[in-house]
């Protein structure tokens, strides 16, 4: 068993109780995940946490428009406790395949804050997290759609675009 001292409470832990950096003599953090979660609540509470938080998300966003669709498709599978995973890649050749257009209206958009990823089956009524069962949607199909059947959805839509 390899222990570490940690740099902030001076405790000797189990290495295992450290976040892993590939930059460090010893390949983990300098402070144990108890230290490192505290201190990041504290920062967080602060307004200048907050902003610095926002700043770097919205980095990340700017860069790549894919970000982050798969992971809350992922981290809704995780709460829920559904198996299965979705990469960024393969949200971006999903939305490629569809040309951008909306599976529900042929809505197209290449504005990703328009074209959401959908499950098909919705999770919460025992739909898959997998890229088998997602379809680009714009968000107001997503929105209205929520976790209904989806022939049920698409009839339904059906009959309201007749009648308009």
């Amino acid at each position: 068993m390899q222990t570490k001292a940690c740099s902030k409470c001076g405790e000797i832990k189990d290495v295992s109780l450290f976040h892993k950096d590939k930059r460090g003599m010893s390949g983990v953090r300098g402070n144990c995940k108890d230290c490192f979660s505290s201190a990041q609540k504290v920062r967080n509470a602060t307004p200048e946490g907050k902003a610095y938080v926002k700043t770097n998300n919205a980095k990340r966003y700017e860069g790549n428009p894919m970000w982050n669709k798969h992971r809350r498709a992922n981290s809704s599978a995780i709460r829920l406790g559904l198996p299965g995973r979705i990469t960024e890649q393969q949200v971006t050749d999903l939305f490629a395949e569809h040309g951008y257009c909306c599976y529900y209206c042929n809505l197209q958009s290449t504005d990703p804050s328009i074209i959401t990823l959908d499950h098909y089956y919705p999770m919460a009524t025992g739909g898959k997290n997998t890229i088998q069962n997602c379809v680009p949607a714009c968000a107001k199909c997503n929105e209205s759609k929520k976790d209904r059947d989806p022939e049920e959805f698409i009839k339904n839509k059906a009959k309201k675009d007749l009648t308009t």
